[in-house]
């Protein structure tokens, strides 16, 4: 989870990831995670708007793109909601209990129509979530050993 941090990447190589994670997923499901990382598809729909200003005869001409996600299922014919967040319950370190883990979905249109889709995940509240950590395993050490712990940055 930690590689997938805040990088965007190609849709099979995220959907590879996924599959290495599925195991920890939370929300959406397991077979759910997987699917929507492997049938992912993004549409985009463009309108032109004219504004003209009667008065100076000038004209605005914009362009307004909408994006709409959609999981393309070739195995069941329902329709899969595309989630803002992927939630695991996995252990932060070796032999730690679960925790609950958020991590906003994102994706990204593709440049051309050749180019793949690309996905990534960026984990909500990472510092806090690793500070959280650190501060167990010191009072843990603290607590095993009796001894006083210091916490510190080398530079």
């Amino acid at each position: 989870l930690q590689s997938l941090h805040s990088k965007i990447i190609a849709q099979p190589d995220f959907a590879r990831a996924i599959k290495e994670l599925a195991r920890f997923a939370a929300n959406p499901k397991q077979a759910d995670m997987l699917e929507i990382a492997q049938n992912l598809v993004l549409s985009a729909k463009g309108d032109f708007v004219n504004i003209s200003d009667e008065i100076s005869g000038s004209l605005n001409l914009s362009y307004k793109v909408k994006v709409t996600a959609a999981v393309n299922s070739p195995t069941e014919q329902r329709a899969l909601l595309v989630p803002d967040f992927f939630d695991f319950n996995m252990p932060l370190l070796d032999g730690g209990s679960p925790q609950p883990i958020r991590c906003e979905f994102m994706y990204r249109i593709p440049e051309s129509a050749e180019a793949k889709l690309s996905l990534g995940l960026n984990i909500v509240d990472k510092a806090y979530i690793e500070k959280e950590a650190l501060d167990a395993v010191v009072a843990n050490i603290r607590e095993e050993t009796g001894l006083p712990v210091y916490l510190g940055e080398t530079k």
